[in-house]
């Protein structure tokens, strides 16, 4: 990163005396919860819901990928991802099916992980004909996020609680308290993590987060003949799901598109459109009409596409701080960032979750005991560099 100043990392760590209270018990907080338990830590894990993974991290299947892109910093980030997932992913949970992305023809990206075929050679590799040119990933495949999510907190020091609704959370000079909707006090700790996704938002320390809800529908039809063996990716994707018992092929296919969305329910013209967007992504396709399945959540993205995961500044105090970025004065006349001490957040994985959720756990594991291997991501990631673009751009928001 170019742009540093304001995004130093705190000063204070934690240990393995503290109890770790991790607010969202989907991807991102399973996640969390299996790093710092590897890490020696008591974690009690809330969620509004009964079950784990009872919201987006439902999805019944997700891809677990490098990034194809001609960010390079973006392109490292999941790099390095998508290698924690392929290195600590049980076989058995993974399905290393690989992923051709269609791409144009004569392409020159630089993409990690991938190599070049031309239409014919695809078209072998996925036991279908491809009309396009496209990169392969051989150790690409896709994932039952619940799955994962269970086997994350299969540890003895992980506690889930179902049905706690987190309304509010308050400082106390002993560190956070975790309240119920009628106040009550559900658990406190000086260390908690927020991973509820968009829902980080109704607390006022947070709310000034850039995090947009985005709805979408997966389907699930039958496929007749010709199905392929591999993902298939472009403007949309194909999951090829075989039946252990009776070797019936299935495509998980989608996912659909709505911006600013606030609920999600499966509906009949999405599952129109994931059929017909499926049929021209691969032409050879037989489908039937009907979905078998059908799933809709909502992702939570931020501006830059890239996760929020680190400590949580104290807003107004931030702006305070760098209210003079946009002037140009030197790093050495600002002070470090005051950060709400204690209180951590790991949210805006977007359409991404399964790929970055061990990783980013894994760097805020190294954030909250101060053993950092990742700075440079763990800046790039940092919870205040929204706020930071903003003051630099001169841009004045009100207090909070």
């Amino acid at each position: 990163m170019k742009n540093t100043i304001g995004l130093s990392l705190p000063a204070y760590s934690f240990n393995k005396e503290n109890t770790a209270l991790i607010i969202g018990a989907g991807l991102a907080g399973c996640a969390v919860a299996n790093a710092l338990a590897r890490r020696g830590f008591h974690c009690k894990l809330y969620d509004q819901h009964p079950t784990i993974a009872a919201a987006t991290s439902a999805l019944p299947a997700a891809v677990i990928r490098p990034l194809i892109s001609h960010d390079q910093s973006h392109t490292s980030f999941y790099k390095k991802a998508f290698a924690m997932c392929c290195r600590d992913l049980p076989q058995h949970l993974f399905k290393q099916c690989g992923l051709l992305q269609l791409s144009k023809s004569g392409s020159t990206s630089n993409i990690t992980d991938a190599q070049w075929m031309n239409a014919s050679t695809a078209s072998s590799q996925a036991g279908i004909r491809l009309d396009s040119d496209a990169w392969y990933v051989k150790q690409a495949g896709w994932i039952h996020p619940a799955d994962v999510c269970a086997h994350w907190i299969n540890h003895p020091t992980v506690e889930f609680s179902g049905n706690h609704h987190v309304s509010e959370l308050r400082q106390t000079e002993y560190g956070w308290q975790l309240l119920a909707t009628n106040a009550k006090v559900i658990d406190e700790s000086p260390l908690v993590i927020v991973a509820n996704a968009s829902s980080i938002l109704q607390f006022n320390v947070a709310n000034h987060l850039p995090l947009q809800q985005i709805g979408g529908q997966v389907d699930r039809f039958n496929c007749d003949r010709h199905c392929p063996k591999t993902i298939i990716s472009g403007d949309t994707y194909v999951i090829p799901d075989i039946d252990s018992t009776s070797g019936q092929v299935s495509l998980w296919t989608g996912a659909t598109h709505h911006r600013s969305q606030a609920m999600a329910s499966v509906n009949a013209s999405d599952t129109h459109q994931n059929n017909q967007s499926a049929k021209r992504l691969v032409p050879a396709l037989t489908l039937q009409t009907d979905a078998q399945a059908s799933f809709a959540g909502l992702r939570t993205a931020t501006p830059d596409r890239l996760p929020i995961v680190g400590a949580l500044p104290h807003a107004s105090t931030y702006r305070q701080q760098y209210c003079d970025l946009r002037h140009g004065k030197p790093a050495d006349q600002y002070p470090p960032p005051v950060y709400h001490r204690g209180l951590y957040a790991a949210v805006g994985f977007g359409s991404r979750g399964a790929t970055q959720a061990s990783f980013v756990a894994d760097l805020l594991g190294q954030l909250i005991t101060g053993v950092c291997d990742e700075p440079i991501v763990l800046q790039m990631l940092h919870p205040a560099r929204f706020l930071n673009r903003e003051l630099r751009k001169g841009k004045v928001q009100p207090s909070n």
